[in-house]
């Protein structure tokens, strides 16, 4: 089933973002249930205040565990974590899978 995951950071706590980068992102390649990743600002600014996952898991309790697991999550940058599912339009269904 998917599940979209909405990430919220703590503020100021961008150098744990650049320091755990590379992590970050062997993590979310090295998952094949994590089907798309990506980080969200405010408008005009450069300054990552969250992210938007899309997972292919088979229950809310797996996406959810996946997520706290990221390097992101357990060396603090994360604020939060909310877990939903997600359907895509019929059109755009074939994206995933």
């Amino acid at each position: 089933m998917l599940y979209v995951a909405l990430f919220t950071n703590h503020p100021g706590r961008d150098q744990i973002r650049q320091q755990f980068l590379a992590d970050h992102l062997a993590y979310a390649e090295a998952h094949h249930q994590i089907k798309l990743v990506g980080s969200t600002r405010p408008e005009g600014e450069d300054i990552s205040d969250g992210a938007v996952w899309i997972l292919d898991t088979p229950d809310a309790q797996t996406a959810r565990a996946l997520c706290e697991a990221d390097p992101f999550f357990v060396n603090g940058l994360r604020a939060s974590v909310t877990i939903k599912s997600y359907r895509p339009a019929p059109e755009f269904a074939h994206l995933f899978g």
